[in-house]
């Protein structure tokens, strides 16, 4: 229904015809059993406004509450004010709300609401009931929101002034829904804020007082006490928060956790039953930090005066399991696959291989990690949990959405917007990692600060956490900085699928940062290689490397043109020269710029146009002169972008039945991504081995190194397509070989041998009949 306030000559219509469009819209939810009725708002509180302007008040009043009561709030009858009795014995009347918060409901914004609460609450004052109209402000208090992010407060300075406050970054807060705030600042919190500033309002028509840090805020207690100090020295506290120390530990506050737990262990009396389960909590405390032994180290401290249990016995082999991860390298792949599919949490302990951080030569590249000894390809070198990682699934539907950042002039997706925030809560918690993350690079406004080795050294000592008490000064600039910086945005391994995982953009999915891999520099051409599984980053080399030798790793696909690799590292690096020194920039460097545009179009088309994958092949074949002339003659066999029409030609030729032409595409396409045959694949061709010959395996493909230009999602489906094209041509010895060299290729980038291979390409190799064959030969 349209509504309109006006009659047809355009003045304002009368009470009693706003009346009966009252009872018309009515009379629709006659049938409904439900109070809410978002719609009769509109009408009643414009009814309202015109009495209010009539100085009706009380009318006002009653067509204001039944207005709130149509969006869903109880509004409770409180229309007499402070009783006799109160007011006789000068004691302060009850503060109560004249809503009932536990029957909040989100179904108009906060700019619909608390303008309401606020008109109701002067129509209070001007009948001189300073009750009722303190009662309705406070309400008005209560009627924030959390959005975009931020705790949204209407506040009162000590000149009596009404501010909107808005609350960025306070840890829980994010996902944290109504009742949750209500917990966290409720009515009558007083706040001191250092370093307030103003900040326009995208919406509201007031500026907001913004609040960035949660270590800008100290609170206070009623009776105008710093909080930290009144409470300072309770053993009853610690063992409050001992009480809730399993969440914690899920939010990350491991360091804090430990703090509380240590304490109470101080003034518990030995052999209680507070001090064993405080000895218990910290050993599930220095689990969660990492600190293997000194976790070992208590559990079996808290075995020798119990009896035996299974969950600490489960907790003791886990422990023990992680000791033998950090000091080997030995990973169960497998099971890590496996349970990366019902949790992107892995429980795994880090491990760094044969690297170090070092100051390299020349001011522009600042700090680096080179292999401080001779390391084969493949070689385990890093393996890193997330220090914070966000994926998709997990923002609140009330958070899913795009972000603008004015003063950055750049958007920011879900899991972007999302990662300062969690990374404040976790610092928030375990304000020990604090120095690691301001130890890594933080653009060119923070250059100097950078320090020329990584220091990830924790204090032994854990910080106690506080929860109206920050123990650092949290910096949210350079934080966010930091973020920007060094975020990665992983698709974590899965099985592999020809169509897009789950139907979703990968951009949107996840968004993590790392600590030591942020310290590796970005090249095209890495010598090493990074795959995420879970949270969890793994980092092989992808060639010999000889000691001393910076390890790089690549950070924008080398089958991406020119142009989208520099636009890409520019979100990174910003200011700094952007230009990346690799081998394979400075080949296309030396194309002409009309060469480079007329690549990147050609593949858009090949890629995206889908008339091409049905035109006959002279077309093809005229565009892949067309795409092969865009390079100098000089450039060699690397040439990324050619790799795509090589692959259309050979699925074409496969389609129809032509597997001889369709293996010398895709090896054409293989090459172009810097794989080197083998000598014997040079010379024989397809030629199968002759049955009296014999000797090792040879792989068909160069063992010396592992081309990292392009994904293994790339380059492994084309070798399987050749071993089934041999397959067809009852080829068995060569399709095996192709076999081999797909699972090695599988092998040095990620590891897991066989069974993780067949794990991740089990449906491919279904689709192209040799999963038997892969059974029996790998």
């Amino acid at each position: 229904m349209i509504i309109s306030s006006r009659d047809k000559r355009g003045d304002p219509l009368p009470l009693h015809s706003l009346r009966k469009i009252e009872e018309t819209i009515s009379s629709f939810y006659k049938t409904a059993k439900s109070p809410i009725r978002p719609e009769m708002f509109f009408i009643r509180s414009y009814i309202a406004n015109r009495l209010q302007s009539t100085l009706a008040s009380r009318e006002a009043i009653k067509q204001y509450t039944k207005a709130l009561g149509d969006l869903g709030f109880v509004v409770i009858r409180s229309d007499s004010g402070p009783s006799r009795s109160q007011s006789s014995t000068n004691k302060k009347p009850k503060q109560t709300l004249p809503i009932r918060t536990h029957y909040r409901h989100s179904l108009a914004p906060m700019e619909w609401t608390v303008p309401v609460m606020l008109r109701i609450s002067q129509q209070y004052f001007r009948l001189n009931d300073q009750h009722n109209s303190s009662q309705w402000l406070k309400a008005a208090l209560w009627g924030r929101s959390a959005t975009s992010g931020n705790v949204g407060v209407l506040a009162e300075d000590p000149a009596g002034t009404t501010l909107n406050l808005a609350i960025h970054n306070y840890p829980t807060t994010f996902d944290a829904f109504a009742g949750d705030l209500d917990s966290l600042f409720p009515i009558g919190t007083v706040m001191a804020i250092r370093e307030p500033h103003l900040r326009a309002g995208f919406r509201a028509t007031h500026a907001l007082v913004r609040v960035d840090s949660p270590s800008n805020i100290v609170f206070f207690g009623s009776d105008g006490y710093f909080m930290p100090n009144k409470m300072k020295g309770h053993a009853s506290k610690a063992k409050r928060r001992l009480d809730n120390s399993d969440p914690e530990i899920e939010k990350h506050s491991s360091k804090g956790v430990l703090a509380d737990a240590g304490e109470v262990r101080k003034r518990a009396p030995t052999a209680s039953l507070l001090h064993d389960r405080a000895l218990l909590m910290e050993a599930q405390a220095e689990y969660g930090m990492g600190n293997w032994e000194n976790a070992l180290q208590r559990f079996k401290e808290w075995q020798l005066s119990h009896p035996p249990s299974r969950d600490v016995a489960v907790w003791t082999e886990q422990a023990q399991g992680r000791l033998g991860e950090q000091q080997s390298g030995s990973y169960d792949w497998v099971a890590i696959f496996q349970d990366s599919h019902n949790n992107s949490r892995i429980d795994v302990a880090d491990y760094t291989g044969p690297i170090e951080v070092r100051r390299l030569r020349g001011r522009e590249r600042g700090r680096g990690i080179v292999a401080t000894r001779d390391t084969a390809v493949g070689e385990l070198l890093l393996v890193s949990k997330a220090f914070v990682q966000v994926s998709y699934k997990e923002i609140p539907k009330f958070q899913k959405a795009e972000v603008f950042n004015v003063s950055m002039h750049r958007h920011f997706s879900p899991s972007q917007y999302a990662l300062l925030p969690m990374l404040l809560q976790k610092l928030y918690g375990n304000p020990n990692l604090y120095p690691a993350v301001l130890n890594l690079y933080a653009g060119p406004r923070y250059q100097d600060l950078a320090p020329p080795q990584y220091n990830f050294s924790v204090p032994a000592e854990p910080i106690p956490v506080d929860p109206f008490d920050v123990k650092v000064n949290l910096d949210v600039d350079m934080l966010e900085s930091i973020c920007l910086h060094n975020w990665l945005e992983p698709t974590p391994l899965r099985h592999y699928k020809s169509s897009s995982l789950d139907g979703e953009d990968p951009r949107w999915d996840t968004t993590a940062l790392f600590l030591y891999p942020s310290i590796f520099n970005h090249s095209c051409m890495p010598n090493a290689r990074w795959t995420c599984i879970g949270d969890i980053m793994i980092i092989r080399a992808t060639e010999n490397i000889e000691a001393g030798t910076e390890i790089t790793l690549p950070f924008a696909s080398g089958l991406d043109s020119y142009t989208q690799r520099n636009e890409r590292l520019q979100q990174h690096l910003q200011k700094l020269p952007t230009e990346c020194d690799c081998r394979l920039c400075r080949m296309d460097r030396a194309d002409s710029f009309f060469a480079r545009t007329r690549r990147q179009n050609l593949v858009h088309m090949i890629r995206s146009d889908s008339r091409v994958q049905t035109l006959p092949f002279e077309r093809l074949r005229m565009i892949e002169r067309d795409l092969s002339s865009t390079y100098t003659k000089s450039r060699g066999l690397v040439r990324p972008e050619m790799s795509y029409i090589h692959e259309l030609i050979a699925r074409r030729k496969r389609d129809v039945n032509a597997f001889e032409d369709a293996i010398e595409e895709y090896k054409r396409a293989l090459a172009c991504l810097g794989f080197v045959l083998g000598e014997d694949e040079r010379n024989r061709g397809r030629q199968p081995r002759p049955s009296n010959e014999k000797g090792p395996e040879i792989l068909p493909i160069s063992a010396g190194s592992v081309p990292s230009v392009a994904p293994i999602a790339h380059s492994i489906p084309m070798m399987l397509a050749i071993a089934q094209c041999y397959r067809s041509l009852n080829d068995r010895h060569n399709s095996s070989r192709w076999l081999r060299a797909a699972q090695w290729v599988s092998d040095m980038t990620v590891g897991g041998g066989k069974q993780l291979f067949m794990l991740v390409w089990v449906d491919l190799l279904k689709k192209l009949n040799l999963q038997g064959l892969a059974e029996n030969v790998l």
